[in-house]
């Protein structure tokens, strides 16, 4: 007993340590190559959303606008935005960093899960601890740190975390009010992701419940964690108002079938690009094994994977219920719910290669984590029954650990590219206010900014917003907070309207 404590003190120490470095590895990435001007998705809301605030004023529907069919909503962004212009010269990479904070609560509590199971042997759930958070905080996609609207992503992450975490205490005994207003606010901040996240919660429910609750309790949570879900679809009834309308997406079933029919040869792409991209995607991978080898090795690990996961099915059904194996379920099957989202929505638009979009990653490692949770478990339930086998279970985990911080080398070897170009990007920017032939054709010829150069009226409209208002890099804090970006502004000349 004496010596088996300060082991677990030991263990203990490792998991926080391990966990800890991966978050702050990630932190201080996102404070390197957090791109602290708009991108992207950010320039419809400085549109449509700050310009009302600043000269109109705004209510609960404009925090709930989207642009139409196949758009989310996303209120927290626009909470954070409008903030950030108000008391921080609009400056994203800060939204970028207080998504990490987000992170760091939902990884407590896949903390939290992974130790349920593991807790027969202090060190098979440390190491699990320590595993999820390197894929949890990967640098496998630049684009999830560097723009911060998919950073936040880390705030879906947590109320599903948070849905899960609730919906298994429900299930034993405590009051399911808790469950029904976490799924009531993750369903405001989630939109229609929600949708997704309600299923995967419930079908895990019907899986574990007979064996944990019985069906009356089983039904009674699930009612419960539905219910809080359909009140936030009844709060976006109340309070939306009109939407844009511009149809993001024209997928319809038919369409789809269509689809099917006519790239059936993709099909095995749909599951290798996830399935190997939660571990490293293809430039990742290219890096890492070479160019050549890169697609054999990626296919390899797409094809290693199919077993994983009827493994992890099998174990499901056959362990004893708890807390980390109801986690892996859930998460498993919301990661599904996102690829199957993909392939309907997006691949019969964009193509199959559109999988390999970078933000994408954020969703594909998902399937990792559900799995690695599992092999905590599995680990766990081996150790407790006194079995060898348990080493074959830790395996993948270092594994998975020493692949991260691979990665996580490279991703900083290739920082000063992404720091050159936002250099770049705010002397462009800068451009938008200057009227003249000459600024229009750089603004023009910088790729991320050509859809807003190309138009005088959204170019005067989105430039004046941000220099008559003091924001990005027209804002005085924002030129002290990045010196070199400022020079780089500077170099287009004064910005006179």
């Amino acid at each position: 007993m004496n010596r088996a404590a300060p082991s677990r003190r030991a263990w203990t120490a490792f998991a926080w340590v391990g966990m800890c470095a991966f978050f702050l590895v990630a932190v201080w990435y996102v404070w390197r190559i957090g791109d602290p001007m708009p991108t992207a998705d950010n320039w419809i809301n400085l549109d449509v959303f700050l310009r009302k605030a600043y000269y109109h004023g705004v209510g609960i529907s404009d925090f709930l606008w989207n642009r139409g069919a196949g758009d989310h909503s996303q209120p927290l962004d626009k909470a954070l935005l409008w903030a950030n212009a108000r008391y921080f010269g609009l400056d994203f990479r800060l939204e970028g960093l207080f998504a990490m904070l987000l992170g760091l609560a939902a990884m407590l509590v896949l903390r939290r899960a992974a130790l349920d199971g593991g807790e027969g042997d202090a060190r098979w759930g440390s190491i699990g601890v320590v595993a999820i958070a390197a894929v949890f905080f990967s640098l496998n996609s630049s684009r999830i740190y560097s723009y911060s609207m998919i950073t936040l992503w880390f705030s879906l992450y947590l109320g599903m975390f948070l849905s899960v975490l609730a919906a298994w205490k429900a299930m034993n005994g405590v009051s399911p009010a808790w469950l029904l207003a976490i799924t009531f606010v993750f369903g405001v901040i989630a939109d229609d992701v929600a949708y997704l996240a309600a299923a995967s919660i419930a079908l895990s429910l019907c899986l574990y419940g007979g064996r944990v609750g019985g069906w009356r309790r089983t039904a009674q949570v699930i009612g419960y964690c539905l219910a809080g879900f359909l009140l936030s679809r009844l709060f976006y009834l109340c309070f939306q108002g009109k939407v844009g309308g511009s149809i993001q997406l024209r997928t319809s079933p038919g369409g789809f079938l269509r689809f099917l029919a006519s790239d059936y040869r993709d099909i095995w792409q749909w599951w290798a690009i996830p399935s190997a991209s939660g571990l490293a995607q293809v430039d990742t991978m290219k890096l890492l094994v070479g160019e050549r080898a890169a697609p054999w090795v990626g296919g390899g690990l797409a094809i290693v994977m199919l077993p994983m996961h009827m493994w992890f099915w099998w174990k499901a059904w056959a362990r004893k219920p708890d807390l980390t194996g109801f986690m892996a379920v859930c998460v498993m099957l919301f990661y599904y719910a996102h690829v199957a989202g993909i392939l309907y929505g997006r691949i019969p638009v964009f193509g199959t290669d559109y999988l390999n979009s970078l933000r994408y990653v954020s969703f594909y490692q998902l399937g990792v984590i559900a799995l690695l949770l599992m092999l905590t478990a599995a680990a766990g339930d081996a150790a407790r029954n006194g079995s060898r086998v348990r080493w074959a279970y830790a395996a993948p985990l270092v594994a998975v650990i020493m692949l991260q911080v691979a990665v996580a080398k490279i991703a900083f070897a290739q920082a000063h590219w992404i720091m050159e170009y936002q250099e770049n990007k705010a002397y462009t920017l800068a451009t938008m206010a200057i009227f003249t032939p000459e600024a229009r054709q750089e603004c023009m010829a910088f790729k991320e900014l050509r859809n807003i150069c190309a138009s005088e009226e959204r170019r005067e409209k989105l430039g004046g917003l941000l220099v008559d208002n003091h924001l990005s890099v027209f804002s005085p804090q924002f030129q002290r907070r990045y010196p070199r970006l400022a020079v780089a502004a500077a170099k287009a000349g004064k910005h006179d309207r």
